[in-house]
């Protein structure tokens, strides 16, 4: 191998190392990962990648659906590495690496979210669909869920094991119809979206300086846990919102 050929090969790996540190180019490449596994499932399978749906006004965009005679999934997907810490409850769960923390929005939430607005869109069963979170390969999972919440590489392993048919034929077709009309490759309609989910963020982030909670309104108070002092909703049980100081 020449040396113009091995000092090609190694910028181009630094150029891929720079750019994988953007957290926007991270979650595409994260996103693209998942596709590429949710392609190796049979023919049977509908898969959609990048799903906008408008529920209420306001546009949510979901990763991955899949249709399948089994039901429905909802993949989340997360390109985080490190030690992943959370629960079903929390608002936002933590990414340890190096003793380095991070905050992020709770991903389960996140995909009950897009659950119920695919839910509302579909107009089936809310017990068809499968709701999914999953992290790449970089993660290790520490959180404390009931949810679905796994490693990219048992993903296919986890849509294959559901072997109970809850749609017919013309039940899938009828939902693949549905979700091609609204599975548009419109990046004007993606700036929207990621306009409205930082104003949503800031807001949020707003009310909860005032000790307001964003979920519920209530009044938000210290509180003292397993791992020291953080904020919850007064209105628990009813309103499980927490937020850390």
């Amino acid at each position: 191998m020449s040396n113009e050929m091995m000092r090609a090969i190694v910028l181009v790996v630094v150029l891929l190392i720079l750019v994988l540190r953007i957290p926007y180019v991270k979650g595409i490449f994260g996103e693209k990962v998942v596709g590429f596994i949710l392609r190796m499932l049979p023919d049977d399978y509908y898969i959609f990648n990048d799903v906008y749906v408008e529920v209420g006004g306001r546009t949510t965009q979901i990763d991955h659906v899949v249709v399948s005679p089994f039901g429905v999934f909802v993949i989340e997907t997360k390109n985080y590495r490190g030690w992943i810490f959370g629960n079903d409850d929390q608002q936002y769960w933590t990414k340890n690496m190096y003793g380095r923390k991070y905050e992020f929005y709770n991903p389960v939430l996140q995909n009950r979210a897009h659950t119920k607005a695919l839910h509302r869109y579909l107009n089936i069963s809310y017990s068809f669909f499968i709701p999914v979170v999953v992290f790449l390969s970089g993660a290790t999972l520490k959180c404390d869920t009931t949810a679905n919440v796994i490693k990219m590489w048992s993903l296919r392993r986890f849509i294959r094991k559901h072997t109970h048919a809850v749609f017919t034929d013309e039940e899938i077709q009828e939902i693949v119809k549905k979700l091609r009309v609204i599975f548009v490759e419109d990046k004007a309609q993606e700036q929207e979206h990621i306009k409205s989910v930082k104003k949503t963020a800031k807001r949020s982030e707003e009310l909860i300086a005032s000790r307001i909670c964003p979920r519920c309104g209530g009044k938000l108070v210290v509180r003292e846990g397993r791992y020291g002092e953080f904020l919850g909703c007064r209105n628990y049980p009813k309103c499980k919102f927490t937020a850390n100081l």
